[in-house]
Order: C-alpha cells, then structure tokens, then sequence
C-alpha cells in the first residue's frame, strides 16, 4: 500500500555462495525485487548491499558495511528502511537472525519484506520467531540432504568435493567425473612421483620445483604457498581412489582417472612420517648445483656459495664457512670446482666394450625377476584371500562389540585391512600390465650410466641432483690445493669399475663417443 510520506531505504541482497553469485541470478532478482517493493511503499532507494555468504555466519562484510551506513543517517536524524526480498535472506540461524536485527534496529534501520510485517507486538514477534527457526530448520535439512547424497556418491566410487588442483569436473551419464587437466597434471605427477622417489629429498625442494613450472597455477603472490605441498601429497584422490572417514566411507577405487599409482601415494606417505630436517635455502638456486653436495677437505664441511661484488660485476664462488678450519674463508671459483667436477664425471665413465659383457650378465638378472614377479603375483593372490577372511571376522566383531572402544578398534583395523588389500589389488593388476622390454629399459639405464655428463649439463637443476644423488653414495670431498678426492660412487658405477679389466677398463677424462645409441 502507497504512503504518502517518502523514506531513504537500503536493500540488502545475500546468497549463499560464489558459486551463486557467478551462476545464478538470485543478487538481481533479490534487487529488482526491493526496488519494486521501494516504489511501491514510496521510499526512496539510495543504496544497494550486496554478498554472497551463508546465512549462518555472523561477520558480514556487506553487512557492517550498511550498519555503518545507517549509523551515518541517524546521526542526522533520519532512519533507514533495510528492504529485504525474504526474512532467510537476513539470516538463516535463529540466534543470527536475532544479532542482526538488534543491530539494525540499534543502527536507525527499520526492516521491511514484501512477504511479512515486522513489528514490535508480541504477536509480530512470535511469527517472526517461527519464520526465522524454520529458515534455520531448512538450512540445516538441506545440509542433511546435501550430506546424504555427497556420501551416497562416495560410497559408489565417485569423487564429490571441489576438483583439486590438476584435475577437472566433466559431465556424464552417471553425473560429474573428475578428469586430469594437462599440462597441470603432468607437473603434479614429476612433482609426487620426484618425492616418492626421493629425488626431491624434503617439501622444500618440491616446492621449488612446483614454483619453477609456470603451468602451476601459483597464489597471489606469484608463488606456491608452503602449505600447498602437503596438501599435495596427502590427497589420496590424486592415486584414483576416494575416501571420506568423516563420513564413515572406507578407502575404495575411484571412477577418474588416477595421476600416480596407490603404490607411489604409499610411498608419499611413508617418506611424510619420517621426519626430515633440512633447512630450506631461500638461495638454493642453478647457480649453485653443487652446494650441500661437496664438503671441504680440511673439515668434512658441506662448502657455502654465493656472489661477491667486484669493482664492475659480481662473481660466483664456492667456499668453507667453518671458523677453526684451515680454509675458513678461503673462496673457490665456480668455474673451476664445477669444472673440475666434470672431469669426476668423465672419470667414472665406462668404456664402450663392457657394455657388451654387462648386457648378458643383465640379461640373465633379468629374466629371473620376470620368473619371480610371476611366483610373487600368485603369493599377493593368497595374501588378498587371507586379508579378505580377516576384514570379514573384524565386521563380525565390530557387529558384536558391547563398548565404544571396542568397536571404535575394530574398525580403525579394519580400515587399515582395507588398505592393505587396495595395495595388494593394484600390485595384483600391475605385475597383470605388460613389462617394459629389456631392450629398451637396458638402453634408457645404459644412457645414464655411460655418460652422466649429459644429464648434468641439462639447464634444469632437479638434472643436476639427480646426478649427484644417482652416481654418488656421498658427498665429494674436495681441497683447494688437490683438487677432488677419490669419489664414492653408488653401486652401478661400483659395479662397472670391478667388472672392468685390462683394455675395458675406465675411460680417460679425454673420453670417447658414447655408444648407448647403438646398444
């Protein structure tokens, strides 16, 4: 009904998300809504709030923002009407819906709905009352139901959350299926697969990793947050199976694609409770390759590195920083450690005739661990049955359990049985996968091993560390005045320097064409 008397008025607008406020129209249809209520009511509508946050919450940005507002217009006088499309609009929690009127009432707002009169009567109240418990009430039985079907996915295999980074939503018959997303995928896969492998030793170093890939997508700061590895490499999602304890949902297989295997998610995750200290250097950088990885002669000191400045440039250096050493202080140019480092990777270098020898010897390794992974497929096929005769005596215990505790024990063991037969099911069905060829495992593994100077002179610098942790079982011990001392090498390399005798011994530093191409 029109009144004579025109009044300022607000409209406050809310939904209840993002996700609302980018797909739907409800902010404009809430706003054309008020206007048409204003026009009719013959106020006069100077501003409209806007946001899109639950109902349920208390701290409101659009919300202090006209408290403030109103608090302005009463301190000249005048009292606002807040023009609101429905009372679950103010709020959708009872004791929510009570702080905020008392507020807007205590700030010179009068509320008004086209679907209700709020008033200070007894009766008015208590309508009001009930209209603000029911929106609470409706609230939480759409949570309930939301729950209920999130759950319900989950139990039949489907991933139900927010797709995490490297994967995206697709639409299908059975609803939406995650889907990897490349490139970001394939960064994900280096990154967990790098960790599981021990190629990046810490978190630090995965996230450098991740921070050097321009296809991951970065915070707002251009960087990779630290707390998004760990979130990583916990996700089990990423394995392609889904699990909610939560809501009671066990461990089982996934309808997406998986980026890694469970296998390698295992090994994430034993690596995680092994506690790692090492400090992360804000400066470990290429310029450096070889920092952390040689130590000083006269002190056993991992050596430091970094830039002095010059009269005109600044140069690298590598030097010792331990105080009692001889050489404390004493700098070492980048050029000639790493220089001299290449010619111990020339050293180590087999010569091209042993390839030969050890490709037989090879050969017959190899073809024994086919003929055990064949016994040891039909040995994982026994232990499954066995788990699968344990997890069913544990339901039974669990359904004849008399205390919490009990019960509560049965099913966490249970819930490992569970995870214990998911890893043995995905063993079952890799060793069910056709091998690699020998011929071509033998040739990648030769490719290294006949010439490591190719990968550490590759630009990236995970190449260069892998080298350094694939050809040497320690650090180098390097002086100032001789040069390297005799290098531990890892086993391969161990390997090939026993084996070789007389004309297939070692290479010298001068070297020869490598000849894995043709291997």
């Amino acid at each position: 009904m029109r009144t004579n008397e025109q009044r300022i008025a607000f409209i406050y607008a809310r939904v209840s998300s993002k996700k609302q406020e980018k797909l739907g129209h409800g902010l404009d249809s809430q706003t054309a809504t008020g206007r048409e209520f204003a026009e009719h009511r013959n106020h006069q509508v100077v501003k409209v709030f806007r946001e899109a946050i639950s109902g349920a919450r208390h701290g409101r940005p659009a919300m202090k923002e006209m408290l403030i507002a109103l608090r302005q217009y009463k301190a000249r006088g005048i009292r606002v009407v807040v023009i609101i499309d429905h009372i679950d609009r103010l709020a959708r929690d009872y004791e929510v819906h009570r702080d905020l009127r008392r507020k807007i009432r205590n700030a010179g707002g009068d509320l008004e709905c086209p679907s209700m009169e709020f008033r200070d009567d007894i009766d008015s109240e208590y309508v009001e009352g009930i209209q603000a418990l029911n929106s609470e009430y409706q609230r939480k039985k759409n949570g309930e139901q939301v729950i209920k079907r999130m759950r319900g996915r989950l139990l039949d295999g489907f991933y139900v959350y927010n797709a995490p980074v490297g994967y995206d939503y697709i639409d299908t018959e059975r609803g939406k299926i995650l889907v990897p997303q490349e490139p970001v995928a394939g960064v994900i896969r280096e990154a967990l697969e790098g960790f599981a492998s021990g190629r990046f030793a810490t978190q630090a170093e995965v996230r450098r990793f991740l921070n050097s890939r321009a296809e991951f997508p970065k915070d707002s700061t251009g960087r990779v947050h630290h707390a998004r590895v760990p979130e990583l490499l916990k996700r089990v999602v990423y394995s392609g199976y889904v699990e909610a304890p939560d809501w009671n949902v066990s461990l089982r297989k996934g309808h997406h694609e998986p980026i890694i295997s469970y296998q390698t998610y295992q090994r994430i995750q034993q690596r995680l409770a092994v506690p790692v200290h090492a400090p992360a250097r804000k400066d470990f950088n290429e310029d450096f390759p070889l920092r952390g990885s040689v130590c000083c002669a006269d002190c056993n000191a991992p050596l430091r590195a970094g830039w002095t400045k010059g009269r005109v440039s600044y140069h690298a250096y590598y030097c010792c920083h331990t105080k009692a050493c001889a050489s404390y202080g004493k700098s070492i140019r980048r050029e000639k450690i790493e220089g001299e480092f290449e010619a111990v990777l020339d050293t180590i270098r087999p010569a091209p005739a042993l390839f030969d020898a050890m490709r037989v010897l090879v050969k017959v390794w190899w073809e024994k661990v086919e003929d055990d992974l064949r016994k040891s497929a039909v040995t994982l096929k026994d232990d499954l049955i066995k788990l699968e005769k344990k997890a069913e005596t544990l339901i039974d215990l669990v359904i004849d359990a008399t205390s919490l505790e009990t019960r509560t024990m049965y099913e966490k063991r249970l819930r490992d049985i569970e995870k214990e037969k998911v890893a043995i099911r995905e063993k079952i069905d890799r060793k069910r996968e056709k091998t690699p060829s020998f011929d071509g495992a033998y040739r990648t593994a030769m490719l290294f091993l006949s010439n490591p100077s190719i990968l550490w002179k590759s630009p990236v610098l995970e190449n260069k560390k892998a080298v350094l942790k694939l050809a040497f079982a320690a650090p180098l011990i390097y002086s100032r005045f001789d040069g390297y001392r005799t290098a531990e090498t890892t086993l391969p390399f161990k390997v090939l320097a026993q084996f070789s005798d007389g004309e297939l011994g070692m290479v010298d530093a001068t070297g020869i064409e490598p000849v894995t191409l043709r291997v």
